[in-house]
């Protein structure tokens, strides 16, 4: 498979599975602002509910009715009942997706066998299909099902006219080996629509098994902002899309954008964000240890891998404790971070004269004193903090390496 050349999907579910997320109560007002941001960002297809509660329901009736101003696609996720597949037609759904337990467990919940969902699901494609809708079956708990069982039920979905099918790893329980086998197995044995992936992070691998099953075959992947939802959530938006570019797969998606999306929805539920979220969090793209920012001021590619401009994040240098002497004769040597440094006014190294030879071993004696390693944190943009290591490696005599890049 050559990814160089391959476009994937991205499905952002952050208005179905995210609101399932534990203290994410979104006001209506707040849940068509995100429904804007998604389609400016660039997904594919953005999820919402259908009729589980009034204000979800009022929530997708007035989406559906300006569906020409999204270029993403509007896709309301339902039950396969036929009522719940007729009240998301009635208010404008073009494309549905209903969902139905196919593992053993779930079959038990149900009282089913797995004759009886196929046939159910069956009747759901026909049903939706008659009506010019297109419809997603999602086979809810795939990955705990044999890889046997879940070829027939997917053939006989394919066979009644499905336009996708979505294999979830409900649990998030898999692995990219694991998942890699179900998908393989589907496309190996004659499934030819596009099969999404819907991949849970109970044990942090949503990420990893969702690039799998596309390695696999599959073609969109399922994400929300900050990977809320369910229990630990899904596959983060911010974390796919830049590992999707970063891995030579093509999105539609607007990275440069991520980071203040991810914020803001932060700011609407009052979730604290951590620090260390992967992409967008503060400490993303920071540096603390002295031998890390030694490695930068000679070449940023050495612990460096992503752009923090292309997520719309900033880089920061972190000074304490753990600082080397290459960190601060970086702070001393380019004039305006040490104009920062002056304006700090720390009491730590109050006493030292910054224009002295002395200086740079002084400050580190004194940080070296300290038992914080965040005494103070240099946060700029990345074509700031370009400039101030060209102005660095210049005043050293350094042969000008890669910037950020």
């Amino acid at each position: 498979m050559n990814n160089a050349q391959r476009r994937i999907r991205i499905l952002d579910s952050t208005l179905r599975e995210g609101m399932q997320h534990p203290g994410v109560n979104l006001t209506h007002f707040q849940m068509v602002t995100i429904a804007k941001r998604l389609d400016a960002i660039g997904v594919d297809q953005i999820e919402i509910h259908g009729n589980v509660s009034r204000h979800h329901y009022d929530f997708a009736r007035q989406i559906l009715g300006r569906q020409s101003d999204f270029n993403a696609e509007i896709v309301v996720h339902c039950r396969s009942m036929r009522g719940d597949i007729a009240d998301a037609i009635s208010i404008g759904a073009g494309n549905i997706a209903t969902y139905i337990g196919v593992s053993p467990a779930h079959l038990k919940k149900l009282g089913r066998t797995l004759e009886e969902t196929t046939n159910e699901i069956v009747e759901a494609i026909r049903y939706v299909r008659e009506r010019g809708a297109s419809i997603r079956v999602t086979m809810e708990d795939a990955t705990s099902a044999s890889s046997a069982d879940l070829l027939r039920i997917c053939m006989a979905a394919q066979n009644a006219g499905v336009t996708s099918i979505s294999i979830p790893d409900t649990k998030g329980t898999m692995n990219p080996i694991s998942i890699t086998g179900y998908i393989s197995h589907l496309r190996e044995n004659g499934i030819t629509v596009q099969l999404d992936t819907h991949c849970h992070n109970d044990l942090n691998q949503a990420v990893a098994n969702s690039f799998a099953a596309v390695l696999a075959g599959a073609d969109q992947i399922h994400t929300t902002i900050n990977g809320f939802g369910e229990r630990c959530g899904i596959a983060p938006l911010e974390v796919i899309s830049i590992a999707a570019s970063t891995y030579g797969l093509a999105t539609n998606v607007r990275t440069e954008l991520l980071t203040e999306l991810c914020n803001d929805l932060y700011a609407m539920t009052r979730i604290t964000p951590p620090s260390t979220q992967a992409v967008v969090g503060r400490n993303a793209f920071s540096n603390t240890a002295g031998t890390h920012i030694h490695g930068i001021t000679s070449n940023t590619a050495t612990y460096l891998g992503l752009s923090p401009q292309s997520v719309g994040n900033r880089p920061s240098l972190v000074y304490g404790v753990l600082a080397g002497r290459r960190a601060i004769e970086l702070l001393l040597e380019v004039p305006a971070l040490r104009s920062k440094l002056v304006s700090l006014n720390l009491p730590e190294i109050s006493g030292i004269d910054l224009q002295s030879q002395n200086a740079a071993d002084e400050i580190f004696n004194a940080l070296k004193g300290q038992h914080r390693n965040n005494l103070f944190t240099i946060t700029q943009s990345e074509a700031e903090l370009n400039t101030h290591l060209m102005t660095f490696r210049e005043s050293r005599g350094f042969k000008i390496s890669k910037q950020i890049r």
